[in-house]
């Protein structure tokens, strides 16, 4: 792996974290406090810095695999290639974890669920488009 998928990486994860970061914990706090189950969301006072840290660990991790598929196999370096791979791979990864969550724990509501996974395609297609554009731009 080279230094260049891994700064595509940690720009996707950047990409990805902001974006969360305005609709999950700006745009979305009253909705996701009411559509949740009561107690499965950390209080303000319980998000510690090591939450957010985690946060964009998970990022990361996604945005890792992105960069090393469209560099590796997919031979993707533009950003409109990586909205395209990003927002398929994202609706896999994140139908598979949300419909796993949804039938084995109480934690998901149906609409809180189906409004997760449209955003997780949204913000997996621009983590894809960054990583896409960093992949193929020309070194200075």
């Amino acid at each position: 792996m080279n230094s260049k998928v891994i700064v595509a990486a940690l720009l996707g994860a950047l990409t990805s974290f902001i974006l969360g970061f305005i609709c999950y914990g700006l745009l979305l706090m009253d909705y996701m406090s009411t559509n949740m189950i009561p107690g499965a969301m950390k209080t303000e006072a319980e998000m510690g810095a090591s939450s957010y840290v985690f946060i964009f660990l998970g990022s990361f991790a996604s945005s890792l695999l992105f960069a090393y598929v469209f560099d590796r196999w997919a031979n993707i370096r533009t950003a409109r290639g990586g909205a395209s791979a990003g927002a398929l791979l994202g609706l896999l990864m994140i139908l598979s974890f949300d419909f796993g969550m949804y039938a084995t724990t109480n934690l998901l509501k149906m609409n809180f669920m189906l409004l997760d996974i449209a955003l997780n395609v949204v913000f997996a297609a621009a983590a894809g488009a960054v990583i896409g554009w960093w992949l193929g731009r020309k070194p200075a």
